[in-house]
């Protein structure tokens, strides 16, 4: 899922990019760019879940999100953050240090 956000950070759309199994879901960098662009976002967050219920990333989450990070910034569009969600449990991949050379 992404959330879409004006230059105030104020939400613009909240848009469901994939649908998936319970072991992946294929997601799209120009997928997400191409939304991004559609509704002059100038910020972002990604938030997918993990049905299985663990929370830590896994090496295509990590790479996914360099790819669309690396992405925006050329774009000048700011990937605030993306959130893992598993059961109750929420883990930020911004907070794991995977966002830091967008920002």
């Amino acid at each position: 899922m992404l959330l879409l956000l004006d230059s105030w950070n104020r939400l613009i759309s909240d848009e469901t990019i994939s649908r998936g199994t319970v072991k992946q879901t294929p997601v799209y960098p120009r997928d997400i760019v191409h939304l991004a662009l559609q509704h002059f976002a100038h910020a972002m967050l990604i938030v997918h879940n993990h049905p299985g219920g663990e929370t830590q990333p896994s090496r295509a989450d990590i790479s996914v999100t360099k790819d669309i990070g690396k992405t925006f910034k050329v774009l000048e569009i700011i990937l605030h953050e993306h959130l893992i969600v598993a059961n109750t449990n929420c883990i930020s991949l911004k907070r794991l240090g995977h966002l830091s050379e967008f920002h």
